[in-house]
């Protein structure tokens, strides 16, 4: 079996509605991967990701270039990053219109339409 180097391990927390997960990812894992064990822990929540930055501000991760930057901004503070599991609002569908029935209160002539 493959065994990856310690210091190329990143601890990893999801926590969704006050269930706290925890999980080790290689250092180099793509954001697709992140998402992938999220899904796996939290099956039927359509979801985002988001962490806290240095200012506390809590940040959404949608690409892997913000998942980069979350994992930097975790290895500075030397701490265990951690998402939160936000489930995502869907918008409501928007029906068609349905058309509207004109009815005439003339009377029908033969031979017109």
């Amino acid at each position: 079996s493959y065994l990856i180097p310690m210091n190329s391990i990143i601890s990893l927390k999801f926590s969704f509605e006050g269930e706290c997960r925890r999980r080790s990812l290689s250092e180099d894992s793509t954001f697709e991967q992140v998402k992938a064990v999220a899904q796996e822990l939290f099956p039927s929540v359509q979801f985002e990701l988001q962490y806290k930055d240095e200012e506390d501000s809590l940040i959404s991760v949608k690409s892997q270039a913000e998942y980069e930057e979350a994992k930097r901004i975790s290895k500075l503070r030397g701490t265990t990053l951690h998402f939160q599991v936000a489930e995502r609002k869907t918008p409501p569908t928007q029906q068609a219109p349905q058309p509207r029935l004109r009815f005439s209160h003339h009377p029908a002539r033969l031979g017109h339409c």
